[in-house]
């Protein structure tokens, strides 16, 4: 592809993304997967060019947008694009002018509205511009205070490629060994002896010590979560929100197939991703199972549970906000209305679990956010509701652990800037073995 057609493919996948975001549509990456499945064409350095445009934007598309509404003129994909070259990669303005063919390869002439938002367009981007909407700064700064600008630059960082050894299959130093014979660099985590970090970008799927089971693509921060669910084997534990599976994998091998994990998921696609990844991975005590509202009543399909499980895992739906490096987009997804749908999810899933675990069972609390409403403000006001129980001090269980950000220091919370991890948030609460079970 000619350097104006890379543009041109740039600007339609933005436009499509943008597209996505108003209409709560599908994700940047499948947009972008979708796009080069329609562009076979394209060749690796293509894709790669274009991925760094569009990707480029997303990340910083509050400032970008910024530099284009303070010309006067409407921010559209195409002047993002504009503002991106010049802004980001330093391009002379000439040579931007020059992508703008007109011809049936790339984008449209620049019209002379967009000519002058060139002319007038700073050469460097500003970094006072936060790249998330207004209205969530205030609930940034309750979690990150006098560090929000510097905790947030780092989510506009790319996140690493970061592995969990499959100790059913496994060590960390058979996974180590096989990725030096790919002749990929790789360290271990800060944290978790399972947690291998990549350099670079490798194709995970074509690795042999990925098929044969011996890593699954996990970050250290959720591999830290699923460790401080403290899984033991013979235990019963159900993961209610499981998805595809990353976590409850992980308690499969710290149980080392025994006891039984019970799997939920309203998902049944992910799910099925769940079932093949039990058998890549050899983990045999793992039952999934279906909550999706067509295949019958929810409260029938987790009776058999009530007031039987040691651990119940709620990695609940949340924002995703502490995972903005991988999905850049997110933050321009948001809305006062969309979160406070999810916090109400939240407190029926904590007041749901309440009714499976036994006495002295533990709930085990998770988020991908950075936002004290999804985090502590849930288990504060779990605690209010919930007299029986206590939220443990997540240090008891693993001395080592690191160093929390939460203002609930009980809570584990990380960030990219302070762990090197996506954003997480695990609140462990343990029920009072006197507290009567009222799941009846």
């Amino acid at each position: 592809m000619i350097p104006a057609a890379r543009v041109q493919t740039a600007i339609e996948i933005l436009s499509s993304i943008d597209d996505a975001i108003a209409k709560d549509g599908a994700s940047a990456d499948v947009i972008l997967r979708q796009a080069f499945a329609a562009r076979r064409y394209a060749g690796s350095k293509d894709r790669a060019a274009i991925s760094d445009l569009v990707y480029g934007v997303l990340r910083r598309r509050g400032a970008l947008s910024a530099a284009v509404a303070a010309t006067g003129q409407a921010v559209t994909a195409r002047l993002l694009v504009v503002a991106k070259l010049r802004q980001i990669d330093a391009v002379a303005a000439d040579d931007i002018v020059a992508l703008f063919t007109g011809d049936r390869h790339g984008p449209e002439l620049l019209t002379a509205d967009e000519l002058s938002v060139l002319a007038a367009m700073p050469t460097e981007l500003s970094d006072a511009v936060a790249e998330c909407p207004e209205w969530l700064l205030p609930s940034l700064r309750r979690r990150f205070g006098d560090d929000l600008a510097e905790e947030l630059a780092a989510f506009q960082e790319r996140a690493p490629v970061t592995l969990r050894v499959n100790r059913l299959r496994a060590t960390p130093a058979d996974a180590l060994a096989a990725l030096k014979t790919e002749g990929i660099g790789a360290a271990t985590g800060s944290y978790i002896d399972d947690a291998i970090v990549l350099e670079g970008a490798p194709r995970i799927d074509s690795l042999s010590l990925y098929r044969d089971g011996w890593v699954e693509v996990q970050d250290e921060g959720s591999q830290i979560a699923a460790k401080l669910v403290d899984a033991k084997p013979k235990q019963q534990i159900v993961d209610l929100c499981a998805g595809a599976g990353g976590k409850t994998l992980a308690l499969a091998a710290a149980m080392g197939n025994k006891g039984q994990i019970y799997a939920y998921d309203t998902d049944t696609r992910r799910l099925g991703n769940l079932r093949d990844r039990m058998k890549r991975a050899d983990a045999r005590n793992i039952q999934p199972h279906d909550l999706a509202v067509k295949s019958g009543p929810r409260a029938a399909k987790l009776a058999a549970l009530l007031g039987t499980m040691d651990r119940v895992l709620l990695d609940v739906p949340c924002s995703g906000s502490g995972t903005w490096r991988r999905s850049p987009e997110l933050p321009w997804r948001m809305t006062p209305e969309k979160l406070a749908t999810t916090l109400e999810i939240q407190n029926q899933l904590l007041d749901e679990a309440v009714t499976l675990l036994k006495p002295d069972g533990r709930i085990i609390y998770v988020t991908c956010s950075i936002l004290p409403e999804e985090n502590e403000d849930r288990i504060v006001e779990f605690l209010g509701r919930h007299s029986g129980f206590e939220c443990i001090d997540y240090r008891r269980l693993w001395p080592e652990a690191p160093t929390t950000q939460s203002k609930l220091p009980e809570c584990l919370a990380l960030s990219p800037k302070s762990h090197g991890t996506d954003g997480f948030f695990v609140a462990i609460m343990q029920r009072s073995c006197a507290t009567p079970n009222n799941h009846t």
